[in-house]
């Protein structure tokens, strides 16, 4: 469990953050459609648009702008990608992620801390809607009153109405897991009992026609001849001697040990489903190639990471961001760049190939899309029409030309 959870937020986390500022609203707005989409994933098509209207809608921020600081280093103990990590690990792990900001007088953030799931405790009315009025945080003895206007408060949709307010608290996904997390605890613990009560491999026989039994003073210095020569890493396998023609009988693995371990991978897939985590990243020995490792953490991405993303930042945006408007009259935008992730990127020789082919697609909207600088030539900003192509009226009328007439005509639009 903590594999699949790690590797998720280490996902997260390497994804970078980014701090723009609005300059075409209307690019703006049709960004933040197509982003709203990738809740559900994102392929290479969508990361490609998104990209480019960013760079029409968006312009990056100065470095020192007090909100870039804010994001760079939510607070002294932490970069953003350890409180992404934290964020989304607690997120996974308990179906809850709150963010605490310390106010500053202008009413703006100056630190953002992550808070503990597990030792907190909402505060609600009793009315049916159950408004969130407040959080205490329940640390180390203490109980520390929050107000609500200072938390993000993120969950998963929790169907649970048991009692007043229960919620109001997001689901973790290991409560829906629960049977099969215990499945997979079990699994474990019955093949550690399985290798503590295996006792011995096989068994040692006399094969001898004239020896039908062993007394048992030759059983024990049978048993005692082996026990001695065979222990240690180096005697592993190795050949031992002995006076009288012996028998052997393994005891193989029982088809109940061999469910045991079949069931064990079933329950680490199930475990990857509830998470959305590519089972192959986690050394499934069916699915064990360089190929499908590839193609799983591309998965990881668009299926997995991107879609939790934007659920953060998202929420992000409608908690941070309105603070710092009010005080700058800026118009903001925290974002994530998914540009530097590799395995999200579309495959560099299949868009060359389309490119070279896409004739009306002048070269230097060609290098936009290949991220190169465009030429300054002017002549770069037109199509290059191929030689040797002709209009179909053209052709047509070459039957009515004389064999001179067509043999100049087909030499001069390049043809043989």
């Amino acid at each position: 469990m903590y594999s699949i959870i790690n590797g998720i937020t280490r996902a997260a986390s390497s994804v970078p953050a980014v701090v723009l500022e609005v300059i075409d609203e209307k690019a703006a707005r049709e960004f933040y459609r197509v982003k709203h989409s990738t809740r559900n994933g994102m392929d290479a098509g969508t990361i490609d648009r998104v990209d480019k209207l960013r760079k029409k809608a968006f312009v990056e921020v100065d470095p020192m702008d007090d909100l870039a600081r804010l994001i760079d280093r939510p607070n002294p103990l932490q970069s953003w990608s350890d409180f992404i990590e934290n964020s989304m690990g607690f997120m996974e792990i308990t179906g809850n992620s709150y963010t605490h900001g310390t106010m500053l007088s202008d009413g703006r953030f100056g630190e953002l801390w992550i808070m503990p799931p597990q030792y907190t405790e909402i505060i609600a009315n009793k009315s049916s809607e159950t408004i969130i009025t407040g959080y205490n945080l329940m640390l180390y003895g203490y109980k520390q009153p929050i107000p609500v206007e200072t938390v993000m408060h993120m969950k998963y949709w929790n169907p649970d109405y048991s009692y007043a307010g229960s919620h109001l608290y997001g689901m973790s996904p290991l409560m829906s897991a629960r049977r099969t997390v215990r499945a997979s605890n079990d699994n474990i613990e019955a093949l550690s009992k399985a290798l503590q009560n295996n006792g011995a491999s096989g068994m040692i026989f006399p094969d001898d026609p004239d020896l039908t039994t062993l007394s048992e003073t030759q059983r024990s210095d049978i048993q005692r001849f082996f026990d001695t020569n065979k222990s240690g890493a180096d005697r592993y396998k190795s050949v031992l001697a002995t006076t009288a023609k012996m028998g052997w009988t393994p005891f193989g693995m029982s088809p109940i040990d061999l469910e045991i371990i079949e069931s064990k991978k079933m329950s680490m897939r199930d475990l990857c489903n509830i998470y959305g985590y590519p089972s192959e990243m986690m050394n499934d020995p069916d699915n064990k190639t360089n190929s499908n490792k590839k193609e799983s953490r591309k998965q990881l991405y668009q299926d997995c990471v991107v879609p939790k993303l934007e659920r953060f930042y998202s929420e992000l945006n409608r908690w941070v961001v309105p603070r710092f408007e009010r005080v700058t009259g800026k118009k903001y935008h925290i974002d994530y760049d998914t540009s530097s992730i590799e395995a999200l990127q579309e495959d560099i020789k299949e868009k060359v190939e389309w490119l070279s082919k896409a004739w009306w697609i002048a070269p230097n909207r060609k290098a936009e899309e290949m991220n190169f600088e465009p030429n300054d030539n002017p002549i770069f900003d037109e199509p290059f029409i191929p030689t040797g192509l002709v209009p179909l009226s053209d052709l047509s009328m070459l039957g009515e030309l004389t064999d001179d007439e067509a043999k100049l005509l087909q030499r001069e639009y390049g043809g043989k």
